[in-house]
């Protein structure tokens, strides 16, 4: 039986473990974020960031689990439930890191101008 797949076997089980790991580390961001700001800097005028860090690291456990999808659906040779699993994990986990970088920068954002006020 032919592989036609997409992702090769040897790259299947790296893009699951970058995609693994970019959830459990933008899951444990929401939640350091949503503590600091129902606590730390209740009340603040800043809380645009904050939001815009939140949006962002969602979005980015959603591409992520999106890129793991991909694999699994690649994998086992069925055809994508939705349109986006068509990209393929690269573009999906390329944009699962874009949200992920724009979500840390927010939060860094947040936390350094409640510091200094």
């Amino acid at each position: 039986m032919a592989d036609n797949s997409v992702v090769p076997k040897e790259a299947r089980s790296l893009v699951i473990d970058v995609a693994k790991h970019l959830v459990t580390i933008t899951v444990a961001s929401i939640g350091f974020l949503v503590t600091m700001m129902f606590t730390t800097f209740k009340g603040t005028e800043f809380i645009t960031s904050a939001e815009v860090a939140l949006f962002s690291l969602l979005l980015c456990a959603v591409f992520s689990i999106l890129a793991e999808l991909s694999v699994v659906t690649d994998a086992l040779g069925s055809k994508p439930m939705f349109k986006t699993i068509v990209f393929g994990p690269k573009l999906l986990l390329t944009v699962a890191w874009t949200f992920f970088i724009i979500g840390i920068s927010s939060f860094v954002i947040f936390t350094w101008a409640n510091i200094n006020l």
